[in-house]
Parts: structure tokens; sequence; C-alpha cells
């Protein structure tokens, strides 16, 4: 039995694009600061021995989560984040242009609620974002993976 087009899971494989985002030092050193680093820490801060925090990368690829919304594969008012992770592949240059490709790796149905994965991935980072969409679920799909609770035991 194929599943009809209508539920979430017509999303699964959905290439979202390829796009070339470009950034200088200013924009990295920015975030560096955004996120706590000090005026001390001179790797995070100065041109001359800038080091790009690798969680800068999110920044760059947020386009793809954004874009799975826009296309109206889930309620971008209700949506919320459920889970990200980034996988360094590479250091990411100081300054420059990345080409990310983007797609939808998995959708769960978790009962009321979807779960979409969008990955995106370049040369220097595989980034990861699973995007919880309440009204989206019980089209019959499978009901993806489950983790243990992070207050388990307390």
């Amino acid at each position: 039995m194929t599943e009809p087009t209508s539920t979430p899971a017509r999303w699964r494989g959905l290439d979202l694009g390829t796009r070339v985002v470009a950034y200088d030092e200013r924009d990295a050193i920015l975030y560096a600061l955004a996120v706590g680093a000090r005026a001390t820490d001179l790797d995070l801060v100065f041109e001359d021995r800038l080091r790009i925090l690798p969680t800068f990368a999110l920044t760059l690829a947020q386009w793809a989560p954004d874009a799975l919304g826009a296309l109206g594969a889930f309620d971008t008012k209700t949506a919320l984040h459920g889970s990200q992770s980034l996988d360094v592949l590479s250091p990411m240059p100081r300054s420059g242009e990345i080409t990310m490709s983007a797609h939808v790796g998995a959708v769960w149905d978790k009962g009321r609620a979807a779960v979409f994965e969008v990955v995106v991935e370049s040369d220097y980072f595989v980034a990861t974002w699973s995007l919880f969409a309440p009204g989206s679920g019980g089209f019959g799909g499978d009901r993806g993976p489950s983790g243990p609770t992070a207050l388990a035991g307390c």
C-alpha cells in the first residue's frame, strides 16, 4: 500500500536545492561575540589569528529548514525546533563562499505530530535539523527513532 501524496511523508527525499552563501571575517567575529566570546579570545575576535567557531556553520545553513517551511511542508507558526546536530568535516575558511546542498532526510509520524529531518551538506560540515510539526502526524508512517529522556533518573 502506498501512502497518499497529501501526507507529510511525501516530503521525504525532497531536494531543497543548492545555495552559495558568502560570509566575511566580520560576520564570523560578530557571531563569536554573540555566543559569548570575550575580547581577550583573540583567535575568535581578531582578524590576524581568526579561527571560525564550528557552530557558525549553522547560521549559514539555516536557509534549508526555512525553505522547507516556505514550501508548505508544515505550519511555520506552530512548528518547533526539535533537535540539531553538526558534523564538522574540516575547518571553515576565515571568509569566502560555501556551497551547500540540502534535502529532507526523513519524515516520521509521531501520532499527532510529524518530525521533518532536514540535512544540509557542504565540504566543511553536515548539519541536520529535526523540526516538530504539531497537527501533521497520524498519516501511518514510520514512528522513527526515540531517545532517552534527558531528565530520566533525576
